[in-house]
């Protein structure tokens, strides 16, 4: 099942708030290649969303915004019955 980009970035951005913060852990608890972490990244810190300071990922103002839009996205679709692919809890 393809996870669309608006749940990816939610994946990551999550994933670094519940402590997978490193490039490594990051990859993984996002279920993501090497290529596409490093296209994310790229993308996440040039929409002010992340950064990466110190060999850790964090997430700005912007991105915990981002989160807590989709969230009420994804909870309002599945009110509706219309289904969106996640592995956020």
């Amino acid at each position: 099942m393809r996870r669309d980009r608006f749940t990816v970035i939610a994946d990551v951005i999550a994933s670094i708030l519940h402590g997978k913060d490193r490039p490594l852990s990051l990859m993984y608890a996002a279920n993501l290649s090497l290529d596409q972490r490093n296209q994310y990244r790229d993308y996440l810190i040039e929409k002010n969303f992340i950064s990466f300071i110190d060999l850790a990922f964090h997430v700005k103002p912007n991105g915990v915004e981002y989160l807590r839009a989709f969230r009420k996205f994804r909870d309002e679709c599945v009110r509706l019955g219309i289904e969106v692919r996640t592995r956020e809890a």
